[in-house]
């Protein structure tokens, strides 16, 4: 990576390395830190890397050091009561301090990650133009420009199926009454799509307005059609589930046979608008009307966090202290303030309707356009006595290592071993060059099931069977 993030701007001349106390002869230097899109959500004392780190607590001594409680500093340090209990390892003021310099290292190296991260991903993207189509009693009516910011790349780029890059836009009126939003988040932390767990669950509304350029992955059913899908498993609404082996290399065509992605990313040079339209019916009478409007990046939904939630943590997380480092690098990327101005001869009656996911949200401190402004306090507070099902759990789970069997031997394996380790074996090297180590794989899946069914009439039963047999 050179000077400036994203940029052909030249590298570094400086020092390689120090020898002793004595630095190397400067020369170019390149940077190796390759800032991205991806973020840790993970404790500090672990990462990044760091030996002396290492060094002076293990991973299980780091993870019961509470930094968020200000364990180390003066301002924790010199109100802490006397007979405060805290884990052997850090039962000491001075060895609370020595932990804190560690981490003041390590918080630095991280802010200069994301400060870098935050540069690499504004080279992306930018807002365009924002257009004025309506703005009168009747209602507003405004679009917004996303354009591609690069001449090479569809952004988002690469793993474009797990990326968040949303519009969010907030539009008020001159007391600050919310008129109207798009892309706020619900309680979990996701953006209030079909795959929100409150908009699922019916206990928040699906967001019309919505712009995003996640890409989806779509997946094949069994007769006809396709259906969205977080993680790309093909299920079989049958009597017998299963998982479809291919039959066709993965690695040859460059993708699965029966899943696809519905893109969305923008293509080099390109834009895509997003229109947003707020009826009179919304509007106060209190003009002008101003719109916050932000492009704003995550690295993954945190509805990934709920499918993947049964196998577990590790560092001792819950799906909620993930989600929560996963909201934490929500990073805006740009910024726009427009203002509506919109004449009034008197106040406007404003509609709104009430249904349980509005209750909800006002009691876990939820504030959307369609709950008013809102408050985030006694409410917020009653959201711990009223908790819904569809928030994640605070419940470290940990990996479920002992639920993964072991894999049954293949019915022929010659060659080299299927997910085998050690040494290589044999290879023919051909006239071209190419090395290969041929092998052949023969394996299968047997799954049988035992179903009856009483139509009132007749009882019908079977025991049904399906053996499936592939060779690479």
């Amino acid at each position: 990576m050179g000077t400036e993030p994203g940029r052909p701007s030249g590298y570094t001349v400086a020092p390689a390395a120090r020898v002793g106390d004595v630095e190397t002869k400067p020369r170019k230097r390149t940077n190796h830190m390759f800032p991205g899109p991806d973020h840790s959500v993970i404790h500090p004392g672990i990462f990044p890397h760091n030996t002396e780190a290492a060094k002076l607590a293990t991973i299980r001594e780091w993870l019961a050091f509470d930094y968020e409680a200000g364990w180390g500093t003066d301002a924790f340090e010199d109100t802490v009561p006397e007979d405060a209990v805290f884990p052997e390892r850090w039962d000491s003021v001075d060895e609370r301090y020595d932990a804190r310099d560690m981490l003041d290292q390590q918080f630095a190296l991280l802010d200069e990650y994301m400060a870098q991260r935050k540069l690499v991903l504004q080279e992306g993207f930018t807002l365009g133009e924002v257009v004025t189509e309506r703005a009168d009693e009747q209602g507003i009516r405004f679009k917004v420009q996303v354009r591609n910011n690069t001449t090479g790349y569809g952004v988002p780029t690469g793993f474009d199926a797990e990326r968040l890059v949303y519009l969010q836009v907030r539009v008020t009126d001159r007391d600050g009454t919310v008129v109207f939003t798009s892309g706020d988040l619900d309680p979990n932390g996701d953006l209030r799509d079909s795959h929100s767990l409150y908009v699922h669950n019916g206990e928040l509304p699906l967001d019309p307005y919505l712009f995003n350029l996640q890409s989806k992955f779509i997946t094949r059913n069994v007769r006809g059609s396709e259906s969205e899908r977080i993680i790309p498993v093909n299920p079989s609404f049958d009597p017998l589930p299963f998982l479809r082996p291919l039959t066709q290399s993965s690695i040859l065509l460059g993708r699965p046979v029966n899943v696809r992605k519905h893109r969305k990313s923008i293509e080099p040079n390109g834009s895509r608008w997003a229109l947003y339209e707020i009826p009179g019916s919304q509007l106060t009478g209190k003009g002008p009307y101003a719109a916050n409007i932000k492009l704003i990046f995550g690295m993954v939904p945190v509805n990934l966090i709920n499918d993947i939630k049964e196998v577990g943590f590790d560092y001792g997380m819950s799906p909620h202290d993930v989600a929560a480092g996963v909201l934490g690098g929500h990073v805006t990327l740009r910024e726009r303030d427009v203002a509506f101005d919109v004449s009034s001869k008197g106040p406007m009656r404003v509609r709104v309707g009430i249904f349980p996911g509005m209750a909800l949200a006002l009691l876990i401190g939820f504030s959307p356009a369609w709950a008013g402004s809102g408050s985030q306090g006694e409410e917020g507070e009653q959201s711990k006595e009223m908790e819904s099902g569809s928030r994640l759990s605070d419940i470290p789970l940990p990996l479920q290592v002992e639920d993964v069997p072991d894999r049954p031997s293949l019915l022929l394996e010659l060659g080299e071993p299927f997910l085998g380790t050690g040494s290589f074996g044999p290879e023919v090297e051909l006239p071209t060059g190419a090395v290969w180590r041929p092998s052949l794989w023969v394996y299968g899946t047997h799954r049988m099931a035992v179903q009856t069914i009483d139509n009132g009439a007749t009882r019908i039963s079977e025991w049904a069977h399906r053996l499936d047999l592939f060779a690479n």
